[in-house]
Protein backbone atom coordinates (compact mmCIF):
# COMPACT_ATOMS: atom_id res chain seq x y z
CA UNK A 1 0.00 0.00 0.00
CA UNK A 2 2.86 2.38 0.82
CA UNK A 3 4.40 1.65 -2.56
CA UNK A 4 1.14 2.59 -4.29
CA UNK A 5 0.77 5.82 -2.29
CA UNK A 6 4.39 6.70 -2.99
CA UNK A 7 3.82 6.20 -6.73
CA UNK A 8 0.65 8.30 -6.68
CA UNK A 9 2.26 11.12 -4.70
CA UNK A 10 5.66 11.28 -6.37
CA UNK A 11 5.02 10.13 -9.94
CA UNK A 12 1.38 10.39 -10.94
CA UNK A 13 0.30 13.62 -9.23
CA UNK A 14 2.99 15.89 -10.74
CA UNK A 15 2.22 14.61 -14.25
CA UNK A 16 -1.53 15.06 -13.73
CA UNK A 17 -1.00 18.59 -12.39
CA UNK A 18 1.16 19.46 -15.40
CA UNK A 19 -1.51 18.20 -17.80
CA UNK A 20 -4.36 20.07 -16.10
CA UNK A 21 -2.37 23.32 -16.06
CA UNK A 22 -1.97 23.17 -19.85
CA UNK A 23 -4.14 26.04 -21.19
CA UNK A 24 -5.66 23.88 -23.92
CA UNK A 25 -6.73 21.12 -21.52
CA UNK A 26 -7.82 23.67 -18.90
CA UNK A 27 -9.99 25.43 -21.50
CA UNK A 28 -11.78 22.19 -22.38
CA UNK A 29 -12.22 21.44 -18.68
CA UNK A 30 -13.64 24.89 -17.97
CA UNK A 31 -15.98 24.72 -20.98
CA UNK A 32 -17.38 21.39 -19.81
CA UNK A 33 -17.77 22.74 -16.27
CA UNK A 34 -19.68 25.72 -17.66
CA UNK A 35 -22.16 23.57 -19.60
CA UNK A 36 -22.59 21.10 -16.74
CA UNK A 37 -26.02 22.51 -15.75
CA UNK A 38 -27.24 21.90 -19.30
CA UNK A 39 -25.97 18.34 -19.13
CA UNK A 40 -27.79 17.93 -15.82
CA UNK A 41 -31.08 19.17 -17.30
CA UNK A 42 -30.73 16.81 -20.27
CA UNK A 43 -29.97 13.90 -17.96
CA UNK A 44 -32.93 14.64 -15.70
CA UNK A 45 -35.24 14.80 -18.71
CA UNK A 46 -33.84 11.46 -19.87
CA UNK A 47 -34.62 9.92 -16.48
CA UNK A 48 -38.12 11.41 -16.52
CA UNK A 49 -38.72 10.08 -20.02
CA UNK A 50 -38.03 6.58 -18.70
CA UNK A 51 -41.16 6.97 -16.55
CA UNK A 52 -43.15 7.28 -19.77
CA UNK A 53 -43.27 3.50 -20.01
CA UNK A 54 -44.88 3.29 -16.56
CA UNK A 55 -47.20 6.30 -16.73
CA UNK A 56 -49.31 6.41 -19.87
CA UNK A 57 -50.40 10.08 -19.55
CA UNK A 58 -46.84 11.38 -19.27
CA UNK A 59 -45.95 13.98 -21.93
CA UNK A 60 -43.25 13.24 -24.48
CA UNK A 61 -40.05 14.90 -23.27
CA UNK A 62 -37.74 13.61 -25.99
CA UNK A 63 -37.69 16.96 -27.81
CA UNK A 64 -36.36 18.69 -24.68
CA UNK A 65 -33.70 16.01 -24.36
CA UNK A 66 -32.66 16.37 -28.00
CA UNK A 67 -32.64 20.15 -27.74
CA UNK A 68 -30.56 20.35 -24.55
CA UNK A 69 -27.95 17.91 -25.79
CA UNK A 70 -27.94 19.68 -29.15
CA UNK A 71 -27.20 23.00 -27.47
CA UNK A 72 -24.13 21.48 -25.85
CA UNK A 73 -22.40 21.46 -29.23
CA UNK A 74 -23.15 25.15 -29.75
CA UNK A 75 -21.88 26.08 -26.31
CA UNK A 76 -18.71 23.99 -26.62
CA UNK A 77 -17.97 25.55 -30.02
CA UNK A 78 -18.10 28.99 -28.40
CA UNK A 79 -16.62 28.30 -24.97
CA UNK A 80 -13.52 26.25 -25.81
CA UNK A 81 -11.81 28.95 -27.91
CA UNK A 82 -13.14 31.61 -25.54
CA UNK A 83 -11.38 30.01 -22.58
CA UNK A 84 -8.22 29.19 -24.59
CA UNK A 85 -7.80 32.85 -25.50
CA UNK A 86 -8.49 33.87 -21.90
CA UNK A 87 -5.90 31.43 -20.56
CA UNK A 88 -3.32 32.40 -23.19
CA UNK A 89 -3.60 36.07 -22.19
CA UNK A 90 -5.54 37.37 -25.18
CA UNK A 91 -8.70 38.30 -23.28
CA UNK A 92 -9.51 41.13 -25.66
CA UNK A 93 -9.94 38.60 -28.50
CA UNK A 94 -11.92 35.93 -26.69
CA UNK A 95 -15.41 37.02 -27.85
CA UNK A 96 -14.44 37.28 -31.52
CA UNK A 97 -12.67 33.92 -31.30
CA UNK A 98 -15.73 32.26 -29.78
CA UNK A 99 -18.03 33.84 -32.36
CA UNK A 100 -15.74 32.77 -35.22
CA UNK A 101 -15.68 29.23 -33.91
CA UNK A 102 -19.47 29.19 -33.57
CA UNK A 103 -19.87 30.43 -37.15
CA UNK A 104 -17.48 27.79 -38.49
CA UNK A 105 -19.26 25.10 -36.48
CA UNK A 106 -22.62 26.10 -37.95
CA UNK A 107 -21.12 26.01 -41.46
CA UNK A 108 -19.66 22.54 -40.93
CA UNK A 109 -22.80 21.05 -39.36
CA UNK A 110 -24.12 20.88 -42.95
CA UNK A 111 -27.18 23.12 -43.02
CA UNK A 112 -29.74 22.45 -45.73
CA UNK A 113 -30.31 25.39 -48.07
CA UNK A 114 -33.84 25.38 -49.45
CA UNK A 115 -34.92 26.65 -52.87
CA UNK A 116 -36.24 29.90 -51.41
CA UNK A 117 -32.79 30.64 -49.86
CA UNK A 118 -33.83 29.63 -46.35
CA UNK A 119 -31.31 27.76 -44.25
CA UNK A 120 -32.53 24.80 -42.20
CA UNK A 121 -30.53 22.92 -39.61
CA UNK A 122 -31.25 19.26 -38.93
CA UNK A 123 -31.52 18.86 -35.17
CA UNK A 124 -30.03 15.36 -35.11
CA UNK A 125 -26.71 16.75 -36.39
CA UNK A 126 -26.29 18.73 -33.17
CA UNK A 127 -26.07 15.60 -31.00
CA UNK A 128 -22.96 13.65 -30.01
CA UNK A 129 -21.34 13.96 -33.43
CA UNK A 130 -21.96 17.69 -33.37
CA UNK A 131 -20.37 17.93 -29.95
CA UNK A 132 -17.23 16.21 -31.20
CA UNK A 133 -17.15 18.50 -34.22
CA UNK A 134 -17.59 21.54 -31.99
CA UNK A 135 -14.62 20.49 -29.87
CA UNK A 136 -12.41 20.03 -32.93
CA UNK A 137 -13.59 23.32 -34.48
CA UNK A 138 -13.10 25.18 -31.20
CA UNK A 139 -9.54 23.94 -30.79
CA UNK A 140 -8.74 24.68 -34.45
CA UNK A 141 -10.07 28.24 -34.34
CA UNK A 142 -8.31 28.85 -31.02
CA UNK A 143 -5.02 27.61 -32.50
CA UNK A 144 -5.34 29.87 -35.55
CA UNK A 145 -6.35 32.92 -33.52
CA UNK A 146 -3.60 32.23 -30.98
CA UNK A 147 -1.02 32.01 -33.79
CA UNK A 148 -2.22 35.26 -35.36
CA UNK A 149 -2.37 37.00 -31.99
CA UNK A 150 1.26 36.06 -31.35
CA UNK A 151 2.25 37.50 -34.71
CA UNK A 152 0.20 40.69 -33.99
CA UNK A 153 -2.03 40.26 -37.03
CA UNK A 154 -5.14 40.75 -34.90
Amino acid sequence: MDKMMNFMTNSFTPVANKITKNPWVAAIQEAVMTILPLILVGSLVTILSLLETLISNMPDLSLINTFTFGLIGLFVAFLVPYFVMEKKGYGNKKIITGATSLALYLMLISPVIMEDDKITFILSRFGATGMFLSLVVGLFVAAVMNLFSKKIFL
